[in-house]
């Protein structure tokens, strides 16, 4: 008798079903996961380029984990000795827009996975499946500064000019077509490089043992 395996799994569990899932090519539904997109590439996990993942990840946008806003010194995961700075998944993204359509706030208490199964799934008349779709300009870790001591410096000021093509498809003060159309946009930014005489001292933990 024919049969077929999914792997399913809520949070820090969907997040090693996901990577599982990819590793051996096996269908897998999660919900309410931190980014796990970062974390598969730098296992080097395979994929297929092109490859359509049989990979689907709900979530609502009341939990700050999921969307990946649960970061930085202010979070209640920092306090909680997480550090939670990825935000960006791999095949699709199903998610309930809970805070504009239904009044939800961001609480990192709606990540439970009783308030999804109780508050949403229990509740398809006023929570129905959303659209499923692939993340697009998605950045893990944009609080993060990268430097290294070993990289030379500089001196002197430079201009740099830096071309960007948006391609627009409303009235905007950049563009003013309203069909679709690409519009050209030159930035010039003079960077000075001086070398800093500031210190970059490594953070310090707030969890000491």
């Amino acid at each position: 008798m024919p049969f077929s395996i999914w792997l399913t799994g809520h949070s820090l569990g969907g997040a090693v079903a996901s990577l599982v899932g990819i590793t051996f090519g096996v269908p897998t539904v999660t919900f309410e996961i931190p980014g796990d997109k970062l974390a598969s590439e730098r296992l080097h996990l395979p994929r297929e380029p092109g490859a359509d993942l049989p990979l689907w990840h709900f979530g609502h946008t009341a939990d700050p984990i999921f969307v990946g806003v649960c970061n930085g010194p202010s979070s209640s995961c920092w306090y909680g000795g997480y550090a939670m700075e990825t935000r960006c998944h791999t095949g699709k993204v199903c998610v309930w827009d809970t805070v504009k359509d239904n009044g939800w706030r961001v609480d990192i208490r709606s990540h439970r996975v009783r308030d999804v199964i109780d508050g949403i799934l229990m509740k398809p008349d006023e929570f129905p499946l959303p659209n499923c779709v692939k993340e697009t300009d998605c950045q893990d870790c944009g609080l993060w500064e990268f430097y290294d001591d070993r990289d030379p410096v500089e001196t002197g000021s430079t201009s740099l000019t830096t071309t960007t093509t948006y391609a627009a498809t409303s009235t905007t003060e950049a563009a003013t077509s309203t069909t679709d159309t690409t519009t050209t946009i030159t930035l010039t930014t003079t960077v000075d490089t001086q070398p800093s005489t500031t210190i970059h001292e490594p953070p310090t933990d707030p969890w000491p043992n």
